[in-house]
């Protein structure tokens, strides 16, 4: 059998995770490979409704949170890479909006979730006027406003990614790993043999899998559950959160199926609520919950369909989400969780960190193997949950 191929980094998973920290490291000269076991993205990534939050949804109890640090300066990292000002290249990535509405129902906790909202973002909201609303908010009770929180394309993103590096991304669906006490010495990937001297794993929902199989202590990661909701027909375009309280009582992106037809994603409260609920019986509730924070719409000849998503993060204590992107390394393995689509500079960054300076020759290591996975299969991008084989169905 032929020597394994020396490298800096071997990543597993192809998410937003992987992918910019496979850029990230490959710009710094370190050798690395991405191996995907399905198609690049699938899940949380491609899932994402692209909302490059700054920290909106944190500040709704009128509180600087842990989360709303985090999350206040991220965006302006995308906004550079987006506009071609600074790397990684994603010019080619589709921004839908550079801003989303916000507006509130005329529940009292409504307008205490506004007051809390507008508190601590880097770019404070702007009052819009009445001639300056989309029809589709003008019967909103109280005021809207404009956020500087652009909107991207999830799976526009994965692909500018995977062009800019087909030649580091592998499709492995079942990789060997050898172990040599706590750390991982060599990992088969089809007919190419790898001797990592770091992995990183950046598979999502299926991180602790990977972590079981290297025989690592369990309970350190968590899933968070969300129902999603779509809706599919004669819609206006509409990015924005609806605050209720301390929370996002609905946030809805817009997006386009693939036969043309506008499609809207539901998130925030309406996705939570979901969770417990039959996929019939969370539709009826969205479309009363749509109907209630934007009064008026006219939803005649909409179609819904929904479908189950896993938010997967490193575990805390009460099960809550992580303040930040987190990284934790046992022996030569680091496990990565960038835990909102946002964070994910910041994660690569902790990676480069955490690895210091390249070992050997980068580019004589990237070369090779290049040269060794020639024949090697590459993962597909995985497509938007709207044009996946999902049910649909009229109220």
């Amino acid at each position: 059998m032929s020597q394994a191929l020396a490298l800096d980094a071997l990543i597993l998973g192809g998410g937003v995770a992987g992918l910019w920290t496979l850029d990230e490291l490959r710009r710094r000269g370190f050798s690395a490979v991405l191996l995907e076991s399905d198609r690049l993205g699938r899940g949380q990534t491609v899932s994402a409704q692209g909302i490059l939050h700054g920290g909106i949804k944190y500040t709704l109890s009128g509180m600087m949170t842990d989360s709303a640090r985090a999350h206040r300066d991220a965006p302006a990292v995308w906004h550079r890479a987006l506009r071609g000002e600074a790397l990684p290249d994603l010019t080619r990535t589709r921004v839908l909006a550079e801003s989303c509405y916000l507006w509130r129902t005329g529940s009292l906790s409504s307008i205490a979730g506004m007051v809390g909202a507008r508190a601590g973002l880097a770019t404070k909201p702007e009052r819009l006027e009445a001639g300056e609303l989309p029809e589709v908010l003008n019967r909103c009770p109280g005021e809207v406003f404009r956020v500087n929180e652009w909107i991207i394309d999830p799976v526009s993103l994965v692909r500018d990614f995977a062009r800019q590096h087909e030649d580091a991304i592998l499709k492995a669906e079942h990789p060997v790993f050898r172990r040599e006490g706590e750390n991982v010495v060599e990992v088969e990937a089809g007919p190419v043999r790898l001797s990592p001297r770091v992995v990183i794993l950046t598979a999502g929902a299926g991180t602790q899998g990977l972590r079981d199989q290297l025989g690592l202590a369990g309970g350190s990661t968590q899933k968070r559950p969300l129902h999603m909701v779509m809706m599919r027909g004669d819609l206006p375009e509409l990015h924005g959160h609806c605050v209720d309280g301390a929370h996002t009582r609905a946030t809805i992106t817009s997006g386009t199926h693939s036969e043309g037809q506008r499609v809207w994603q539901v998130g925030g409260q309406v996705s939570e609520d979901g969770v417990k609920m039959e996929a019939g019986a969370l539709i009826e509730h969205a479309k009363r919950e749509v109907e209630a924070v934007l009064p008026g719409i006219d939803l005649n000849g909409v179609s819904w369909a929904s479908y189950r998503v896993d938010r997967a993060e490193s575990a805390t204590r009460m099960g809550l989400k992580p303040d930040s992107a987190t990284l934790r390394r046992e022996g030569n393995v680091l496990t990565a969780f960038p835990t909102k689509l946002v964070l994910a500079p910041y994660l690569a960054a902790q990676v480069v960190e955490e690895l210091g300076e390249p070992r050997g020759d980068g580019r004589a290591e990237q070369a090779a193997l290049t040269e060794s996975a020639a024949g090697v299969d590459r993962p597909e991008t995985a497509c938007a949950p709207w044009d996946e084989d999902v049910s649909w169905t009229s109220l």
